[in-house]
């Protein structure tokens, strides 16, 4: 998808214009898929712990459970959430257009940002047609949970991480907004913290590869580590607001490293996932063309000629198989659930896809 350069073109206003209207095209088709399922889905068990939280905090001002807890997962969401029904009123039917408003927002958000990444209007407009209609999207996009807030804030993350990358006289901003997106990003949902060390790594090891730069001298270290420092400090904010205490405690009780690697060498957990997930017949296609792109950008790397756009797409797939290798291969499976997936994989997997 990557190879047309679309922004150059010489007469770029149909072209535009094709754009503007398959947009369009697509947020109403993305309305009307997701209505069907606000309007038809019976009460899933998840939406009640959300519906609690938004009550309580416009009983309370904090979503301090009945037991005394403090529901911390999804804060960002329950609290947009509860400003949204003190507006409207508390009902389900409420919170699910809140979810729907925010999954019909991220269909222009993925087009722009693949097309930050790729440089390509068209291979924007393939992703933002995978994101309106796969199924999985559109079930959580209808739905009062957090996951959709968190998938979007995925790709605002992505956005402001790669125009710190690009942006040599604005890098300093964006470089300062990105632990505060990641921030927001963890207190969508907590599970999201598995991407920031997969993030780190794809930031400093893109930028080291196009920059080249001389890593005896002090100067060359000073901001990944920086960066590092900024992202620890926003996952330790992420970590102590967004957790819930049951959950925390399970993570403590089973995150030893070493059996988790043990276990995912020995019960074939990386193939079954990776088979599970990447092979299923919603994401197969998307895998495909991911592998294709991926085959691409290897024979492009032998011959040392990358673009832009092949830059954009190695620190996606970058954080693509490191997200998958720590979700799958250090996160205790009690932890894990399959909804994980539409959060922290299928957006990295859409804009492989997208280049492929």
């Amino acid at each position: 998808m990557s190879s047309d350069v679309s922004p150059t073109t010489k007469n770029p206003q149909p072209q535009t214009l094709v754009i503007v209207i398959g947009l369009l095209g697509l947020i109403g088709l993305g309305i009307g898929l997701r209505y069907l399922y606000v309007e038809r889905m019976i009460l899933h068990v998840d939406e009640f712990a959300s519906l609690l939280s938004i009550k309580m905090i416009l009983e309370k001002g904090a979503p301090i459970l009945p037991t005394g807890i403090f529901h911390g997962k999804g804060v960002t969401y329950n609290y947009l959430g509860a400003g949204i029904a003190a507006l409207f009123g508390f009902d389900i039917e409420t919170i699910r257009y809140l979810t729907l408003g925010l999954s019909v927002l991220t269909i222009p958000l993925v087009y722009l940002v693949t097309v930050q990444l790729f440089e390509n209007r068209w291979a924007g407009l393939v992703a933002a047609t995978a994101f309106t209609v796969l199924p999985t999207i559109v079930l959580w996009g209808s739905r009062a949970r957090m996951y959709t807030l968190a998938t979007l804030m995925v790709f605002v993350v992505i956005l402001v991480a790669w125009r710190g990358l690009i942006s040599p006289k604005s890098r300093r901003v964006w470089t300062i907004l990105l632990p505060v997106a990641v921030l927001v990003m963890l207190l969508s949902h907590l599970v999201t913290i598995v991407i920031v060390p997969a993030l780190f790594l794809a930031y400093v090891g893109v930028d080291w590869l196009r920059v080249r730069p001389n890593l005896r001298q002090l100067n060359s270290w000073l901001e990944p580590v920086g960066l590092g420092v900024a992202l620890v400090v926003a996952s330790g904010l992420g970590y102590g607001l967004g957790r819930e205490a049951g959950e925390v405690r399970q993570w403590h009780e089973e995150a030893s490293l070493m059996a988790n690697v043990i276990r995912a060498l020995f019960d074939l957990r990386l193939a079954r996932n990776f088979y599970n997930f990447f092979l299923s017949p919603e994401n197969m296609f998307l895998t495909i063309l991911a592998l294709i792109g991926a085959a691409a950008l290897g024979l492009k790397a032998r011959r040392a000629n990358f673009t832009k756009a092949d830059w954009g797409a190695l620190f996606i797939y970058i954080q693509l198989v490191a997200t998958f290798l720590l979700l799958y291969g250090l996160v205790p499976s009690s932890i894990r659930d399959e909804r994980h997936n539409f959060i922290l994989l299928l957006p990295y997997l859409i804009l492989a896809m997208a280049y492929g």
